[in-house]
């Protein structure tokens, strides 16, 4: 997915106006650091960001998982690495968290049981749709 980062950030740490950040290219040194700063298995990632339902969620069919506390930080610490700053975690901290710009991938239809899939389509990642977020997750969610 594309990132931009606010002006000021772009300015402080030298970004480009959109930046890359793709949760499938984490090094083994970066999933190490992560895994061990915020107490998870390797092996939950990327699911991990999605957080778990709350007891008091159980059985509710319209439930929303509450995301973990660090993953704003993760996301700004990996959006810098990925991007060729060497951030420390207290530079993560100091990233506008809420005045990034996300392009997302567009929504994949859902493929029915015995439905043939489109070669071209962005589910075998042959094909480049996006829609622009205007606003950052917090706007989003309010959508």
């Amino acid at each position: 997915m594309k990132v931009r980062p606010c002006e000021a950030d772009r300015q402080r740490f030298g970004l480009p106006e959109w930046c890359e950040l793709d949760f499938r290219n984490v090094t083994v040194g970066e999933m190490t650091e992560l895994a061990n700063r915020f107490g998870f298995d390797q092996n939950d990632w990327p699911e991990v960001l999605q957080g778990q339902l709350t007891l008091e969620q159980a059985g509710n069919p319209d439930a929303v998982p509450k995301p973990p506390t660090w993953r704003n930080l993760l996301v700004a610490w990996l959006l810098l690495h990925q991007n060729g700053v060497d951030a420390s975690w207290e530079d993560a901290g100091d990233v506008h968290m809420f005045l990034l710009e996300y392009d997302l991938p567009a929504p994949e239809p859902a493929v029915g049981k015995g439905q043939p899939r489109d070669r071209l389509s962005p589910q075998n990642g042959t094909g480049s749709t996006t829609r622009r977020s205007r606003s950052s997750t917090a706007t989003s969610r309010k959508k």
